[in-house]
């Protein structure tokens, strides 16, 4: 035992050091690449993008797993602190933006996506990669319809921070074009909600034999009650344990 909790203690020790280390490479990263993109009038977020495809290239990160996590908690509390700056009177003026010109761009693009990847296991997207790139003939390779629409929704989603935060360096957040922009992210967050809880199901299940959206639809009944008791308490114990 005493042994097996020396190794374990040891790797922890690795872990937390090789972390450290890839920390103090993204801060020297950042330190040159935020003045080097400004002064090309570029944003700096393209220069992040840049830095990581080099850094990753060179072998100059040490725990890939763990700066997964420690990139996906630094998105995570960005858009909490964007989130924190819209007014409940915000949201509400966003919702004609949210659904009227996000459902429609949602709902083109997964269209367009899923027709590019079908029909399963000869999908035209091949076809045309194969005519035009002389590409590999399983290129895109889907085993059934679920899978294509999963793929083409999640294919028709932007990514928030990045456009957000181009937005916010360039002052648009406030105009017409940055409210709409922004109505168009919202929606396509809450449209992230039902991808991430079928995701783990594509992957458990043969999706040739059985549909996936009977499972979806249980697992997303769970996570509205879940979302119903945060709100809930929220309201009623929160409130009140504030209070005191």
């Amino acid at each position: 035992i005493d042994a097996a909790s020396a190794v374990d203690f040891a790797s922890a020790v690795d872990v937390i050091n090789d972390l450290g280390l890839d920390t103090l490479t993204f801060l020297l990263v950042t330190v040159l690449v935020v003045p080097a993109f400004k002064r090309i009038k570029a944003s700096p977020i393209l220069g992040f993008f840049c830095a990581g495809v080099v850094l990753n290239q060179l072998g100059l990160i040490r725990n890939l797993i763990d700066v997964k996590v420690l990139s996906e908690w630094g998105i995570l509390f960005l858009l909490f602190e964007m989130g924190l700056e819209l007014s409940f009177a915000r949201l509400k003026a966003l919702a004609k933006f949210a659904f009227g010109l996000g459902l429609t761009q949602v709902l083109l693009s997964t269209l367009a996506f899923t027709a590019f990847e079908l029909p399963p296991n000869g999908a035209i997207g091949t076809r045309i990669l194969e005519f035009l790139f002389h590409s590999r003939p399983d290129l895109v390779n889907i085993r059934s319809i679920d899978e294509a629409v999963v793929i083409g929704a999640a294919l028709s989603l932007s990514s928030s921070a990045f456009v957000l935060q181009l937005l916010a360096e360039k002052g648009e957040l406030p105009t017409r074009f940055g409210s709409a922009t922004l109505g168009i992210l919202l929606l396509q967050d809450i449209a992230v909600v039902p991808l991430i809880v079928i995701l783990p199901l594509l992957e458990s299940q043969n999706l040739v034999a059985q549909s996936v959206w009977p499972a979806m639809a249980a697992e997303s009944l769970k996570a509205l009650g879940g979302l119903g008791l945060l709100s809930l308490g929220g309201n009623y114990l929160l409130r009140r344990v504030f209070e005191v």
